[in-house]
């Protein structure tokens, strides 16, 4: 059957692949599967019902201006993009968890079988980034481009673009790495510094990707952006990799995007710290399971190339 789209006034109605309503104040598409609502502030609210039964939730909340002279192929604004499951765990982070999923999370392994149960499921939650992907992209997107708010169809760019990535580095080879943590009670913590020029000079932008695996299975992503392009982006260049082992996962919950700002939201003294200030950070309280930000390192470090990883490979932290 073809597509029927029928227009009236700020309703627009998509038979057979769902309906999606605009009006003055936000965007709403629902489907079969998907429930799906924009604002014009840029805060979107969906849950994603699969064909095999998994639910997902995501958030998005728009945060300040990027600097696209800095950082071109930047969204026009930072993103804090959670992928929850139903338990309200955010296992695919872009910026920071938000407030309304900061529960901790420490699965509490009693059995073997409780193991493989969190594993599973886990797995199954991946799974169906892909499919969620497919109906943000072609269906969501699409009746988007058909109301006043098309211009904002950059956010569904980038969560598209976050769910495809983490997919596509679900089978990371691994070898003997993970071999250390398959039969005990460790998660592997694998965090990268990516980095990319800026200004089209010599100076550097950098963030990170912190994937955490349970054996040979990804359980968590986090990627940050660091006020410019994210790192998980195709023009950011790997700079270098650490290796941690923990022993639950709270070494999630310390980080965020952009840390240094919540040290200094604001200065009297122009620009407080760099991009790279805020990956040392971060890369730091992965590392230590605590907040890293401090008055040295965020405000009088500005560091003009991204941080390099000289740490011992195999350090373990609580």
């Amino acid at each position: 059957m073809k597509k029927l789209v029928i227009f009236f006034s700020t309703m627009i109605f998509v038979h057979s692949i769902g309906y999606a309503v605009a009006s003055t104040d936000d965007f709403v598409y629902s489907s079969e599967t998907l429930n799906f609502r924009l604002t014009q502030g840029g805060y979107i609210d969906a849950t994603f019902h699969s064909l095999n039964g998994r639910y997902l939730k995501l958030q998005v909340v728009r945060g300040e201006k990027n600097d696209l002279q800095i950082n071109p192929e930047a969204p026009m604004y930072s993103m804090d993009i959670n992928i929850s499951d139903k338990e309200g765990y955010a296992f695919v982070v872009q910026g920071k968890v938000l407030k309304t999923n900061k529960k901790k999370y420490l699965p509490n392994f009693l059995s073997n079988k409780t193991e493989e149960d969190f594993i599973k499921k886990r797995s199954q939650d991946f799974n169906e980034l892909g499919h969620f992907a497919d109906e943000l992209q072609n269906e969501t997107k699409t009746a988007l481009l058909k109301t006043s708010l098309k211009k904002m169809d950059y956010i569904i760019d980038e969560i598209v673009r976050l769910m495809r990535n983490v997919n596509s580095k679900r089978n990371l080879s691994l070898n003997s790495v993970t071999e250390k943590t398959s039969n005990s009670k460790r998660f592997l913590n694998i965090v990268t510094i990516r980095k990319k020029k800026a200004f089209d000079l010599v100076y550097e932008h950098s963030a990170i990707i912190s994937d955490t695996f349970r054996g040979r299975n990804l359980v968590h992503r986090l990627v940050t952006c660091n006020h410019g392009t994210c790192a998980d982006h195709e023009t950011m260049n790997y700079a270098c990799r650490r290796f941690f082992y923990k022993r639950n996962l709270n070494h999630t919950l310390y980080v965020t995007d952009e840390m240094c700002d919540a040290y200094y939201p604001s200065s009297e003294y122009g620009l407080d710290h760099v991009c790279n200030d805020d990956t040392y950070v971060q890369f730091n309280s992965l590392k230590f399971n605590t907040n890293y930000a401090n008055e040295y390192d965020c405000f009088y470090s500005h560091r003009l190339y991204a941080p390099n990883c000289n740490w011992k490979k195999d350090d373990v932290c609580a």
